[in-house]
């Protein structure tokens, strides 16, 4: 996934709807409170978080989870890539590289 400026200030990570089948179905929400989905778990730098992942306008999906300090940490610029890799049913690595 190649981050964006908005990525990167807003700490949101756009994942494209083709690795929807990644996600198990009960952990896709909306944006709504009433409306989140079961958690995953998401690991990221020295970080392990909760996060439900809602679907974005049909088009994409999010974590609800924020990574701006992660990003903040990597010193994250426009163009550099984040890895998302599935290690078990409910449990996501993320891990970046540069473009």
């Amino acid at each position: 996934i190649s981050l964006t400026r908005g990525m990167i200030t807003h700490g949101y990570l756009t994942i494209p709807m083709t690795a929807k089948h990644l996600f198990p179905v009960d952990s896709l929400g909306g944006w709504s409170a009433h409306e989140a989905g079961a958690q995953v778990a998401m690991t990221y730098g020295q970080q392990r978080r909760m996060t439900d992942i809602k679907m974005v306008n049909g088009s994409s999906l999010s974590p609800s989870a924020r990574l701006g300090a992660w990003y903040r940490t990597l010193r994250a610029v426009p163009g550099d890539l984040i890895r998302l890799e599935k290690v078990a049913e409910r449990h996501f690595v993320l891990s970046a590289g540069t473009a």
